[in-house]
């Protein structure tokens, strides 16, 4: 199954709000908020949840893209679990998995979370973090599989 990542691509790199390394490069200064573009004050949703983060919209249709917090919209951050989001579209574009609710066995390895220690879908998967099954799909898709998938939809530093 084909599915377009440039949804994801569009929504899912802007929620990279995660732990910061000095190693990661800035971005271009193409990330500055644009005359066309809006900011908004979504301080109060954020607060409300006890957390700190930006959130950023792009509108395909018009090219407007709307920030919160665009200062730090514009610091890039390790996309932590999020990529999980990106990943489990990979998979299903490359055909490791049929569906999202498809079964992947468990490979019997005790881990320190017990939600982890049976078997998922992607769908299960996702709820509960299973590093264990994207590590496997991953690899699933190999080097190759992921090449072929960045070359028509970068994502990340490759975006």
């Amino acid at each position: 199954m084909k599915v377009p990542l440039l949804t994801l691509a569009l929504l899912g790199s802007p929620l990279l709000a995660a732990c910061a390394s000095d190693a990661v490069p800035p971005l271009p200064a193409a990330s500055a908020v644009s005359p066309a573009d809006s900011v908004a004050d979504w301080s109060a949703a954020f607060r409300a949840e006890g957390a700190v983060g930006t959130f950023v919209l792009y509108d395909a249709a018009t090219g407007r893209t709307t920030r919160h917090d665009p200062e730090r919209a514009a610091r890039r951050f390790s996309p932590a679990s999020t990529s999980k989001i990106w990943n489990a579209l990979v998979f299903l574009d490359r055909g490791v998995v049929s569906d999202v609710d498809s079964l992947v066995a468990w490979d019997g390895v005790e881990r320190w979370a017990d939600s982890w220690n049976r078997d998922h879908s992607l769908r299960s998967g996702l709820e509960v973090s299973a590093v264990w099954l994207f590590q496997q799909l991953a690899r699933e898709v190999g080097a190759e599989g992921y090449d072929a998938v960045y070359a028509r939809q970068p994502y990340g530093w490759r975006a």
